[in-house]
């Protein structure tokens, strides 16, 4: 079995970037408009949070916020969270195409049309062990900070306040 040599990626991956600099270009472009794109769709949901809120404030400072104010931000909110489910989705595919892309381009060079960039079945396999490594992470995460919970609780309920912010 061969060994893989960090010193030799990295060399490959500058001498990609002296070969083709507007391939290398137009895989970061797709990642800061898909950015760009993200932003603009959240940019107005937000400022007509923002806007409402400053509106309510100012008409009555230090009263409560009527049942309509409420109802309409937590559309707002849904709608925030909608959007934000759907831009995970999509930059989950994204992410996919130009990781599977660079490395298209380094094992086979001969593959440069479109930058590259392609929707295939690589990429869904990518996608799909992406999903299930997030889904292992967490529930790896959980596990390991279960212990940290129940020590901070111990903690806490022992008036140990400054060891359980330690923890």
């Amino acid at each position: 079995m061969s060994e893989i040599s960090v010193g030799s990626a990295v060399g490959a991956g500058f001498q990609l970037i002296a070969r083709r600099p507007f391939t290398v270009l137009t895989w970061g472009l797709l990642r800061v408009g898909f950015v760009v794109a993200v932003l603009c769709l959240y940019a107005p949901t937000l400022f007509g949070m923002v806007t409402d809120a400053m509106q309510t404030a100012q008409a009555s400072p230090g009263a409560q916020p009527s049942q309509a104010e409420i109802s309409k931000m937590m559309s707002h909110m849904f709608l925030l969270q909608g959007v934000g489910l759907l831009a995970q989705i999509v930059g989950l595919f994204v992410s996919s195409i130009i990781v599977c892309a660079v490395a298209r381009a380094i094992v086979h060079p001969e593959q440069r049309a479109f930058a590259s960039l392609r929707l295939g079945a690589p990429e869904l396999y990518v996608v799909v062990l992406s999903f299930g490594l997030s889904f292992v992470l967490a529930f790896a995460l959980i596990i390991v900070l279960i212990p940290f919970g129940i020590a901070i609780g111990f903690l806490a309920a022992g008036h140990q306040y400054v060891a359980a912010a330690i923890v």
